[in-house]
């Protein structure tokens, strides 16, 4: 099924995600199909309405991919197969030919034919870098312009090729590109370093009186494209004369930074802009702005848009998720039903009860975040402890014993433990424990728990009541390595507790037979990465594997000494897990590329990722009660299950030397 060929491939090309995944794609097509669970909300970057049909709404996220609404934004789905990257930078409907759209993203360019049921890159000429806008002209949907910090590009044929238009500007951060709706000769363009103006389709430009910097919301007037709005770190600026003069329309806007700018179609007096603090409405053409928050003070919306017929319709694509309003901005109402976009450190099942999961999640990279709690399996989520900005979840462990006492692990706050399931939680190290870098449970004892705190190692033996220093895991600083090393990882053997591995941002591994009061390095040889995971063998108690940022490292002498497994190369790992009823089947998350699974020890691998729509995964988990179930928690798409209980006859036997 897969060649040793294609592993040597994947070797050389790894830190290629592109390459790696055409691949995997390529050598498993019959693939099982990731189910996203949530938490559902997340960074909503991107919304667009479909002109056919204004109860189809698109969201595209910052690291989920694209979801897609059949109810005006109320209920969500999927739907990003076929696109190569999770970032969705921009979403624009070819307007005469029903069910294509293009998509912007961190991967260049894609477009669909069936209303984003599928996605294919549209590129020659164009490449796989970043795109950061793209516009349709609206009169000859044949002609796009598509751009980037590189330049702005041209197409004549619906995508197929493109050329780069001969400017002089120097476009970096290209923020918007719009088409005049009255005149699609006229094209405006915003980026950080100014607004510039075509009057030939959008092959030559020149800058316009606005060259002040920070500028990323840009709207033209239906009805006359000498009209152009525009919205910055200054508010928002006007232009009546095709941007030969601007002025401010900031009045009840104030100097507000404005992120995105939308305008009714049936009534274009009427403009929303988006900004840290909610949303502003004019209803005179900028002349005037008041605040249209209700429901969603405090929120930074990043994207906006207005239903074509119904101006009082708007949708709102914030850092926290997806709202919409149906009466002009009074009020607003969240609608992330099925739109898992959010940031999840670590994800833990019941050992007793799988429909039981909890996760660490936050709603976007940097801002806050909670526990969260799912007792149907994904369908409804609870947060059960609300946690403070920046708070990163370092794990989740429950007692395997007794399932209702959890211990959260948490970066900048300490750790948490609930008695109850969840419903209570309390603190159980000292101030000066904030700052843990990684945590494990004794699998045989869950009142036994270790926490490493940079580079020294804590136990406690009575549930975190108390706490004992045990020792330093002995991290050696070295040239192009991290400033401070720290333990980034610590495991348990699950039948020799006295048995600790504790691996290092640095790359090194190290072994404790004392229960962590004394260590030995292990034996690494050549390059070596953070070591992001551990997880021991089942089936044979001296074999341990490590996922790191410098490939996947096994051990058959209990840790003494690791050697390189060569089906993967020097990828970039996040995660590793043996899943299967004697642990057999080797599974790995990357930070870029998905999921892999080999069957053979890791000589040879095939690509998971089939409806994986988020492909940075930061934690794997084989079920314990299910060990062919498997969970991904995602930089941005929430978490994700997968069934291998029924796979392909060819999934469970692969034959080396079958081709894909």
């Amino acid at each position: 099924m897969v060649t040793r060929n294609l592993a040597a491939r994947w070797t050389k090309s790894w830190l290629s995600p592109l390459c790696f995944l055409a691949a995997c794609q390529g050598a498993f097509a019959a693939s099982p199909q990731w189910k996203p669970l949530g938490p559902f909300g997340g960074v909503v970057t991107t919304v667009a309405v479909d002109p056919w049909n204004p109860q189809v709404v698109f969201a595209g996220t910052e690291n989920g991919g694209i979801f897609k609404s059949v109810d005006g934004g109320r209920s969500w789905r999927p739907s990003s197969s076929g696109l190569e990257a999770g970032n969705i930078r921009g979403l624009v409907f070819d307007p005469e030919n029903p069910g294509v759209m293009y998509a912007a993203t961190v991967a260049g360019l894609f477009k669909s034919a069936d209303g984003g049921k599928t996605w294919f890159s549209v590129g020659e000429g164009l490449g796989r870098e970043a795109i950061d806008a793209v516009a349709v002209d609206p009169w000859q949907s044949a002609h796009l312009l598509a751009g980037n910090n590189t330049g702005i590009f041209w197409s004549n044929d619906a995508g197929a090729s493109w050329l780069k238009v001969p400017s002089w500007f120097q476009w970096w951060s290209l923020e918007g590109l719009a088409f005049a709706p009255s005149d699609p000769r006229v094209v405006y363009a915003a980026s950080v370093s100014g607004v510039a103006k075509s009057v030939d389709g959008g092959w030559s430009w020149q800058i316009t009186a606005l060259t002040s910097p920070a500028n990323w919301a840009l709207v033209v007037d239906p009805r006359n494209a000498n009209v152009v709005y525009v919205g910055g770190y200054s508010g928002v600026k006007k232009s009546t004369d095709g941007g030969q003069t601007w002025f401010a329309a900031t009045d009840g806007l104030g100097w507000e930074t404005v992120w995105c700018l939308a305008q009714s179609p049936k009534k274009p007096d009427i403009l929303y802009a988006g900004t840290v603090r909610g949303v502003y409405k004019t209803e005179n053409a900028g002349s005037y702005w008041q605040r249209a928050n209700l429901g969603m003070q405090g929120i930074w919306v990043k994207a906006l848009a207005v239903d074509p017929g119904r101006p009082d319709t708007v949708y709102a694509g914030t850092q926290t998720g997806f709202y919409r309003t149906t009466n002009g901005g009074k009020s607003w109402t969240l609608a992330v039903e099925g739109l898992s976009a959010t940031t999840v450190d670590a994800v833990a099942v019941d050992p007793q009860n799988p429909q039981t999961i909890y996760c660490i999640a936050r709603e976007d990279p940097y801002g806050k975040g909670a526990i969260w709690k799912t007792d149907d399996r994904g369908r409804s989520w609870t947060p059960v402890r609300p946690l403070d900005w920046q708070r990163t979840g370092v794990e989740l462990l429950l007692d395997p014993d007794n399932s209702r006492t959890i211990y959260a692990a948490v970066q900048g706050l300490g750790l948490l433990k609930s008695v109850d399931g969840g419903s209570s939680w309390s603190i159980k190290t000292p101030a000066e424990f904030v700052h843990i870098t990684a945590a494990a449970l004794d699998p045989q004892d869950g009142n036994k728990v270790y926490l490493a705190r940079g580079m020294t190692l804590f136990a406690s033996g009575d549930g975190g009541e108390s706490w004992v220093e045990l020792s330093e895991v002995p991290l050696e600083w070295y040239e192009g390595g991290p400033l401070v090393p720290e333990v980034s990882v610590l495991a348990v053997h699950p039948q020799r507790p006295h048995l600790l591995l504790a691996g290092g941002t640095n790359g090194e591994i190290f072994r404790s037979t004392n229960g962590g009061s004394s260590w030995i390095a292990a034996q690494l040889p050549g390059e070596r990465g953070a070591v992001s995971s551990i997880v021991f063998s089942p089936e044979d108690p001296e074999r341990i594997y490590a996922a790191t940022a410098w490939g996947l490292w096994v051990s058959n002498d209990g840790g003494q000494s690791f050697t390189l497994v060569p089906g993967l190369g020097n990828a970039r790992l996040s995660s590793v897990v043996l899943a299967g009823n004697r642990g057999e089947l080797v599974v790995v998350g990357t930070f870029d590329a998905g999921v892999a699974i080999s069957f053979d020890g890791g000589q040879t691998w095939v690509g998971l990722n089939a409806g994986l729509t988020c492909r940075n995964v930061k934690k794997l988990l084989a079920e314990p009660q299910r060990p062919l179930s498997l969970l991904a928690a995602t930089e941005g798409g929430g978490v994700f299950e997968l069934s291998l209980a029924n796979p392909p006859r060819r999934l469970l036997r692969p034959r080396h030397g079958e081709g894909p």
